[in-house]
């Protein structure tokens, strides 16, 4: 019982590992985007 205890906490590290670096990989590209696109529409009529 002991086992299956610490490998259910490692298991959910992992989801919680792989939650986090996937929410930072799409957070990345998206704070991108949304920059450029606050400067097209800021400067987008020059």
């Amino acid at each position: 019982m002991r086992i299956n205890l610490e490998k259910e906490k490692e298991l959910n590290l992992l989801k919680s590992r792989f939650v986090t670096m996937a929410s930072h990989e799409f957070r990345s590209p998206l704070t991108t985007i949304l920059s450029s696109a606050e400067l097209i529409d800021k400067y987008g009529f020059k």
